[in-house]
């Protein structure tokens, strides 16, 4: 028997919930979702939801991520989180205006597993400098299959990939 820690159990008792909304309108699905995806990169990066001007984590402790990354204390994460591509392209809206207030950006994915969410954690600066970004800088897509079977947003799809967290 698998034991689950504390924030696992919180996290699938919360998409057990999101998916029996399956007749709640899609905005309400996106707001649970995105608090899903807040918890689960808190607790990924050492950090707590904070719901701050700009940015929706914020790390307690240092720690170093699987992809390399080394957060300290007090560094700012913003939580964008997908539960529905659109022609095979994930999106992360209302970047534009996190810019300079937070530290990273974490993409999380939930449109092909809810169960287990692919998450990129990427550097704020390096994603508005190298990203393909869309409406002045509003918008960045990336492929749904990750360009197993297409060539989506390959520049968008390689940074998510560069900085994906596998937990």
């Amino acid at each position: 028997m698998t034991t689950l820690t504390h924030d696992q159990s919180v996290l699938t008792l919360g998409i057990d919930y999101l998916k029996s909304l399956s007749e709640a309108p899609l905005e309400i699905k996106r707001q649970i979702a995105g608090w899903l995806g807040e918890a689960l990169v808190a607790s990924i990066s050492a950090g707590k939801v904070v719901h701050a001007s700009g940015h929706d984590v914020e790390c307690v402790k240092a720690r170093t991520l699987a992809n390399g990354i080394k957060l300290k204390a007090g560094d700012r994460i913003e939580v964008k989180t997908q539960i529905q591509a659109t022609n095979g392209q994930c999106f992360a809206y209302s970047l534009s205006s996190k810019e300079g207030k937070c530290d990273y950006i974490a993409l999380v994915d939930m449109t092909t597993n809810p169960l287990k969410p692919r998450i990129s954690i990427i550097p704020t600066q390096e994603l508005f400098d190298t990203a393909h970004m869309l409406n002045n800088k509003e918008r960045m897509g990336w492929s749904q299959s990750y360009n197993k079977t297409d060539n989506k947003c390959v520049e968008n799809t390689n940074l998510f990939l560069k900085y994906e967290v596998v937990y």
